[in-house]
């Protein structure tokens, strides 16, 4: 089925070749389509929403996200509307499915796709089918998307190559628009009934500035060892220290809080995506692997120190100078010591 699906795409591309139409100018409305279903990938596009507000401050930015990243773009200055896309088709119900429809039919100016890290022919599909007067996509990654969908764009936005940063990825285009962009932070916006919760809830553990770890990780080979967290856990003096963990990381979760128990750990059970990210703008001090937990670290404006092994700090590392990383020599989780971890800076004054 894939091969037939590959194979109907690159005669569609032979019928109808890429072209590159000039990019009109004063638009009132534009459609951004982000519906890669990762928090650290949207969290990575954050930047593009800002610059785009900053340069066409008058211009209705729409969004389209997935219901999992649809808790991290809640409240974005940035953002006008927020429109979310449903991957699994039974969950829609007609009347979702044709009110998604109707909303993305809006007759915008502008039709933008975000294709990182990867091309999403559903993304492509949902911006040629908003029937926006322009379309702007982003190209085939140079070492390899199999099959080219430029044909159903106005203009492509040329990929760097070798691979860069994620956020600079997701920024370049912007050139495209005559838009150069000045911060390349992420970013997430927190209401303050959210950090008065957080404030609450610490308080009630009579915890204050706590060390936070943050243990999980979507992949295992990007998981830093459960007893490594806890020996670094009780070399620490000078801080409380609170374990938090997000959905199907609860073994790795409640390894490390027993492990740490004797320390003093403590925890926060069942916190929402917004609940997690209050609750980390509070902290001292984060430490966690490289994945979405980093980015709303990141993006929540907390002291963070990130543990790489095989992935490169230079493609994923969030911008800021509050964003810090250790990586391992050998490109193994296990590989980074106890000893180098703690040696970072970031960690003076708490050991």
């Amino acid at each position: 089925m894939h091969s037939i699906k590959i194979y109907s795409l690159k005669f569609l591309q032979f019928l109808a070749p890429s072209r590159q139409f000039p990019v009109p100018e004063n638009f009132k409305s534009i459609l951004i389509v982000r519906q890669h279903d990762q928090l650290g990938d949207f969290l990575m596009s954050t930047p593009v929403f800002r610059e785009i507000k900053r340069a066409l401050p008058r211009c209705r930015i729409s969004v389209v996200v997935t219901p999992y990243t649809a808790a991290v773009a809640e409240n974005n200055p940035h953002i006008d509307e927020l429109m979310v896309y449903q991957p699994k088709f039974f969950k829609w119900g007609l009347s979702g499915l044709f009110q998604f429809i109707r909303r993305i039919r809006s007759k915008y100016d502008l039709a933008m796709v975000l294709n990182t890290p990867s091309r999403s022919f559903t993304s492509d599909l949902i911006a040629f089918f908003s029937g926006a007067h322009f379309r702007l996509g982003m190209e085939p990654r140079p070492e390899g998307d199999p099959v080219k969908y430029d044909f159903l764009y106005h203009r492509t936005s040329p990929r760097p190559h070798p691979r860069i940063n994620q956020t600079l990825e997701n920024l370049t285009i912007l050139q495209a628009l005559g838009i150069t962009p000045q911060d390349r932070r992420e970013e997430m916006f927190l209401r303050d009934e959210e950090i008065a919760w957080a404030k609450k809830t610490l308080a009630a553990l009579s915890m204050n500035a706590p060390v936070l770890f943050l243990p999980g990780a979507g992949k295992k080979e990007n998981r830093w060892p459960p007893e490594y967290f806890i020996e670094l856990g009780k070399k620490i003096r000078n801080a409380p220290l609170l374990v938090l963990w997000g959905p199907g990381q609860g073994d790795t979760g409640e390894k490390v809080l027993e492990g740490l128990s004797s320390a003093g750990a403590q925890t926060v059970r069942d916190t929402s995506i917004r609940q997690m990210a209050a609750v980390i703008s509070l902290a001292r001090l984060v430490v966690c692997n490289d994945t979405g937990d980093l980015h709303i670290s990141a993006a929540a404006g907390a002291k963070t120190v990130s543990l790489f092994g095989p992935t490169e700090p230079d493609t994923y590392l969030p911008f800021g100078d509050h964003v810090h990383y250790c990586r391992s020599a050998d490109g193994t989780m296990k590989g980074l010591s106890i000893e180098k971890v703690l040696a970072h800076s970031a960690f003076s004054g708490v050991y």
